[in-house]
């Protein structure tokens, strides 16, 4: 399987859970006399949680696996060429799809601009990448992998394929090419969801 159709990075989906109700702050009255405000940590005791498993939850899920991936993924980068996460991808991005400007790169990574346009400053700084003016709009410049870059993108493409190995043990070929499968519908209809909810949208 080659390094194109595996898929290196999963899209985030952040999960806020909210368990405590906020302090009101008032004084109740109880039989003719007032106590004082139930504490925090009372508040939480009688609070009743909400009756639903998060592991039936597809963000939650994806969220803490995409977590843990990064995690690895972003340890490795430091330990091989002492890269981190964002710098990694960016890196294995134009290793592996070629030279790119800016703004395709980040819909490639899903990530700001700007924060897109630091990483690639470093990464050309640290001679990984190179950069020129785009022939067709001399305002825009096109990105692409140094020798050095290639050389470091290898070595981390070969440490994410042993962490991919461990992380699929037990799966057979053809979980593998579903699973794959399944997780790029599910980012296309996340992505038409994303669309249809835009503001101004609905």
């Amino acid at each position: 399987m080659t390094p194109d159709r595996i898929s290196l990075f999963l899209a985030d989906e952040t999960c806020r859970l909210c368990a405590v109700p906020p302090s009101t702050g008032f004084s109740r009255r109880r039989a003719g006399r007032t106590e004082p405000p139930m504490k925090t940590a009372q508040r939480r005791r009688d609070a009743a949680p909400v009756d639903f498993e998060l592991t039936t939850l597809l963000g939650f899920l994806i969220f803490r696996l995409s977590s843990s991936l990064g995690s690895l993924a972003e340890r490795n980068a430091q330990e091989v060429a002492g890269l981190t996460l964002p710098e990694y991808r960016c890196l294995v991005i134009l290793a592996t799809r070629g030279s790119m400007g800016v703004t395709p790169l980040c819909h490639a990574l899903h990530i700001d601009k700007a924060w897109v346009s630091r990483t690639l400053a470093k990464l050309v700084r640290a001679g990984l990448v190179g950069s020129v003016p785009d022939p067709a709009d001399a305002r825009r410049t096109i990105f692409s992998i140094t020798p050095k870059g290639r050389q470091t993108s290898e070595a981390l493409i070969a440490r994410a394929m042993e962490r991919q190995s461990r992380v699929l043990d037990g799966f057979s070929g053809a979980d593998v090419e579903q699973l794959l499968a399944l997780l790029r519908r599910m980012q296309e209809n996340a992505d038409r969801l994303k669309q249809d909810e835009a503001p101004g949208r609905r």
